[in-house]
């Protein structure tokens, strides 16, 4: 039973972390769409 518990927390934070990952980058594409000097996109400030 407990390794149940384990395993679902493990899954949750699994996906927690996924979500997280795909949103930083969703909002590095937002930005280098605004602003493509921006230091996320690799571009050189001038």
């Amino acid at each position: 039973m407990r390794l149940n518990i384990w395993v679902i927390l493990a899954a949750l934070l699994a996906l927690l972390l996924a979500t997280q990952y795909l949103q930083h980058g969703r909002d590095t594409q937002r930005i280098c769409a605004d602003d493509p000097s921006a230091s996320v996109c690799g571009g050189r400030r001038k």
